[in-house]
């Protein structure tokens, strides 16, 4: 991956990770940006983001997000495109207690 390439990524992260802060607000539950990873064309980017609990049922509360996510991306990043934005769910953490339980099960 190019350095440009990783800067527009860390800075996604950024923008898009404080918006989604400052407009959850949803008490029992977190939604955080996880990683963003744009195409090398700039045309698109993946936004993955963790929901925490995971099975709260709210998914698609931050998929509603996803145009106030777009304008503030639009509004802030400087590049001669603006990434159209997809959401996936970061299920990493869920796995990793998953992993967690079995091995102290296991013990």
């Amino acid at each position: 991956m190019g350095e440009r390439l990783e800067k527009v990524n860390a800075t996604l992260l950024s923008i898009l990770g404080t918006t989604l802060r400052g407009s959850w607000i949803i008490p029992e539950a977190l939604a955080t940006v996880t990683t963003v990873r744009v195409a090398p064309d700039l045309r698109t980017a993946v936004v993955w983001v963790s929901l925490l609990p995971h099975d709260t049922g709210l998914w698609p509360e931050v998929v509603s997000k996803l145009p106030e996510l777009q304008r503030a991306a639009a509004h802030r990043l400087q590049t001669k495109h603006t990434p159209k934005l997809s959401l996936k769910q970061d299920t990493g953490g869920v796995h990793a207690q998953h992993i967690d339980r079995l091995l102290r099960e296991s013990r």
